[in-house]
């Protein structure tokens, strides 16, 4: 075969290279201006999350009285998979409470209080 029948395909490695240049420009970019806007950054990202996490936790809460309430249903109708329905009913409105700081109270069981209700003897 003749040399004129190849094709050569050249190999690109700057992508490395302006890949290494990205994040340390991003590294710069987060060490000379972080410490100057931190402050209310922190504030901004922590009412963003926050909103977030809200909003997962509000959903987990309504789903999870849905498969709780699937679950107590089941019990009476004697309908197949009860049990997984309730746990995982249970499951989700434990995390819900957890991330919207709320508390159930399901069968004289409180859920989603941490730690002691008593204040102490003082």
């Amino acid at each position: 075969m003749k040399k004129n029948e190849y094709v050569i395909i050249g190999t690109y490695r700057n992508n490395k290279k302006w890949t290494l240049y990205f994040f340390f420009g991003i590294l710069v970019f987060v060490l000379l201006f972080f410490p100057l806007f931190a402050v209310t950054w922190r504030y901004k990202v922590g009412r963003s999350l926050s909103l977030i996490f809200d909003t997962i936790g509000a959903i987990c809460l309504m789903v999870g009285a849905l498969y709780t309430f699937l679950g107590v249903m089941g019990i009476f109708t004697r309908g197949y998979g009860w049990t997984n329905k309730l746990i995982v009913g249970i499951i989700l409105l434990y995390i819900g409470c957890w991330l919207t700081g709320t508390v159930l109270e399901f069968l004289g069981v409180e859920i989603g209080r941490s730690g002691s209700t008593d204040d102490g003897y003082n």
